[in-house]
C-alpha cells in the first residue's frame, strides 16, 4: 500500500509540473498563433489524435488489464503491440490520406491542406507512443510512465522557444515542434523498453501464438475500445462544432479555454493511472470498493479545490496572460468548471469497470452523453455562442460523473464475491 500511494503522489507531482509548463506552452501557442491560428492549430493537433484514437483498437487498456493478471505474457504483449502497431501505422496512414484528399474541404474548412498532410506524419509515432505506455502502466512502472509522458511537453516547449529565437513561430512550425516531441518520446519508449523493464526481447514466438494473444485482446478491446472512441469523441464534438457555427477565430478561444479547463483532470488521471492495474490484479473484495470510494473522494475534493484556483485567475488574469483577444475565453471557463469537478469522478470509476472488465457499461454510457452532448452543442452554440458551446459540454461532463458513479458503486455493490480481503490475506 506505501507502494501504491507513493506512485500516487509521484504521478500526481508530475502532473503538477505538466500543468505549470503545459500553461507555459499554451501562453506561447496562443500569443504567437492568436486566436484563429489557435484554432486551426488546435483541429489539426483533434485530428491527429482522433486518428490514434480510433486505430490503437484499446490495445493500451487491453495490455494493461491482461498483463496486469499474468506478468509473464509482457514478452507476447509487447511483440503482438509492436506487430499490431506497424499494420495498424500502414492502414491509417492510408486512410488519412483519402479523408484529407477526398473530403478535406468538406471536414475541415478554413484548415490549410498541407497542415493536414504533415499531420499524417505524426499519426504512426503518436500511435506508437499510445500503445507502448500501457506497458509501462501495467507493469507499475510509473517512474519511466511519468518521464514520458511529461518529456514531449518539455521538449515542446524547449522546441517553441528555439524556434522562436532563431527563426518565427507560425501554424507550421508549432506543428512541426509538437511532432518533433512525440518523436523524441517514441526513442525515449523505445531505449527504456530494450534497456530498463525487465523484458526479454530475444524471446521468439510463433505467428500462432501472436494471433491466439491479440485474439483474446480483440474480446476484451472490442468494447473498451469503441467505449474510448465513443468518449474521445464526446470531448472533441463540440469543438468541431464551434468552429463549423462559429468559426476559427471563436474556435481559437474556446479551445484554450477548454486546455486550461481539462488540466484540472491531473489528479484523476494520476489515481486512474496508478489504480487500474492495482485493481486489475487484485479480487473484487470490500478493500476494493473502499479503496475506489477513497480515492474518488479525493479526486473530487482536490480537484474543486484546483477550480477555485483557475476561477480566480480566469477572471482575474487571463487576457493578461494570453493576450486581450482572448478576454471571452474567461466566460467558457467559468461555465465549463462545475462540470469538470463532477466529470473528474468519471475518470476514477470508469476505471474501476474496466479493471474488472466491465467495459459494457462505460459505452453505454458513452454513447448516451456523444447523443446528449451533440444536441445540446448545436442547439446552445447556435443561440449562445460560446457560452451555449461551453454549457452543452459542462452539463455532459457532469452528467458523465453522476452516471459513472451511481453505476460504479452498484456495481462494486452487487458484484463484490465474498473472498478474502488483501488484508486478510496478508
Amino acid at each position: 500500500m506505501i507502494t501504491f500511494k507513493s506512485n500516487i503522489i509521484q504521478t500526481i507531482f508530475r502532473q503538477i509540473i505538466g500543468i505549470g509548463l503545459g500553461f507555459a506552452l499554451l501562453t506561447i501557442i496562443a500569443r504567437t498563433l492568436g486566436p484563429e491560428g489557435n484554432g486551426v492549430y488546435g483541429t489539426v493537433i483533434i485530428f491527429i489524435t482522433i486518428l490514434a484514437t480510433f486505430l490503437n483498437f484499446g490495445l493500451t487498456s487491453s495490455n494493461v488489464y491482461f498483463i496486469s493478471r499474468q506478468r509473464s505474457i509482457l514478452p507476447l504483449a509487447f511483440k503482438s503491440s509492436l506487430l499490431s502497431w506497424f499494420s495498424l501505422s500502414i492502414i491509417g496512414c492510408i486512410i488519412a490520406f483519402f479523408v484529407v484528399f477526398l473530403s478535406s474541404n468538406r471536414i475541415f474548412p478554413d484548415i490549410p491542406i498541407q497542415l493536414l498532410y504533415i499531420s499524417i506524419i505524426a499519426f504512426p509515432i503518436l500511435l506508437f507512443n499510445n500503445i507502448m505506455l500501457g506497458i509501462f502502466q501495467a507493469t507499475e512502472n510509473f517512474k519511466y510512465l511519468n518521464l514520458v509522458t511529461l518529456l514531449p511537453i518539455i521538449i515542446n516547449l524547449l522546441s517553441l522557444v528555439i524556434v522562436a529565437i532563431f527563426v518565427h513561430i507560425n501554424i507550421t512550425s508549432a506543428l512541426a515542434c509538437y511532432i518533433f516531441a512525440q518523436l523524441i518520446v517514441s526513442i525515449a519508449i523505445t531505449y527504456l523498453i530494450k534497456y530498463k523493464l525487465s523484458l526479454n526481447l530475444d524471446e521468439i514466438f510463433s505467428i500462432g501464438q501472436i494471433i491466439s494473444y491479440i485474439r483474446d485482446v480483440a474480446k476484451y478491446s472490442t468494447i473498451a475500445h469503441a467505449s474510448n472512441v465513443v468518449t474521445y469523441l464526446n470531448y472533441r464534438a463540440d469543438f468541431y462544432i464551434v468552429i463549423s457555427i462559429l468559426g476559427p477565430a471563436a474556435a481559437g478561444i474556446y479551445f484554450l479555454a477548454v486546455q486550461i479547463v481539462e488540466r484540472l483532470w491531473i489528479v484523476a488521471q494520476s489515481i486512474s493511472y496508478v489504480m487500474l492495474p492495482k485493481l486489475a490484479s487484485g479480487p473484487r473484495s470490500e478493500d476494493a470498493k473502499r479503496l475506489a470510494i477513497r480515492l474518488a473522494s479525493i479526486s473530487l475534493g482536490l480537484t474543486f479545490i484546483l477550480a477555485c484556483v483557475v476561477a480566480f485567475v480566469s477572471v482575474k488574469y487571463l487576457s493578461n496572460i494570453f493576450g486581450n483577444s482572448y478576454d471571452r475565453a474567461s466566460i467558457p471557463v467559468m461555465i465549463l468548471l462545475p462540470g469538470i469537478i463532477l466529470g473528474s469522478l468519471s475518470k476514477i470509476f470508469s476505471n474501476v469497470m474496466a479493471a474488472y472488465g466491465e467495459v459494457k457499461i462505460n459505452l453505454w454510457v458513452a454513447i448516451l452523453l456523444l447523443f446528449v452532448n451533440i444536441a445540446l452543442s448545436l442547439n446552445l452554440t447556435r443561440n449562445f455562442g460560446l457560452g451555449g458551446a461551453a454549457l452543452a459540454t459542462s452539463i455532459s461532463y457532469a452528467i458523465d460523473g453522476i452516471l459513472k458513479t451511481v453505476l460504479g458503486l452498484r456495481f462494486l455493490r452487487t458484484t463484490i464475491a465474498l473472498q478474502p480481503s488483501y488484508s486478510e490475506k496478508t
